[in-house]
């Protein structure tokens, strides 16, 4: 499976963003849209968002819609988590919240 690292530099504290990010998680993802690939966000607990934390949601690749589980199984409150999915297609999301400017650790 190809890697893909995005970046995204913000002029916040990393904390803020984190907070701001996991509580999308745990609502609707209203952030992302229909354009975006990513449709009919639920969260299925438990809550509040941390390790164990599960959603569902319709990826559409090319316009086919797949269900997707996806569950947290590493997080670091305030810095970084890595959610993997449980249903439907394979995937590995890594997120990583640091001071512009700082190199993360490689993820393995």
């Amino acid at each position: 499976m190809a890697d893909i690292e995005p970046s995204i530099d913000i002029e916040a504290p990393p904390d803020f963003v984190f907070r701001f990010v996991a509580r999308a998680w745990e609502t609707d993802m209203g952030f992302w849209t229909a354009e975006d690939g990513v449709v009919d966000w639920t969260p299925i607990g438990p809550m509040p968002f941390s390790k164990g934390f599960r959603i569902e949601y319709v990826a559409k690749q090319l316009g086919v819609g797949f269900r997707m589980e996806v569950e947290v199984k590493e997080f670091d409150d305030g810095k970084s988590w890595s959610a993997f999915t449980v249903k439907g297609l394979p995937l590995r999301g890594d997120w990583r919240f640091q001071p512009i400017g700082e190199s993360s650790p490689p993820v393995e």
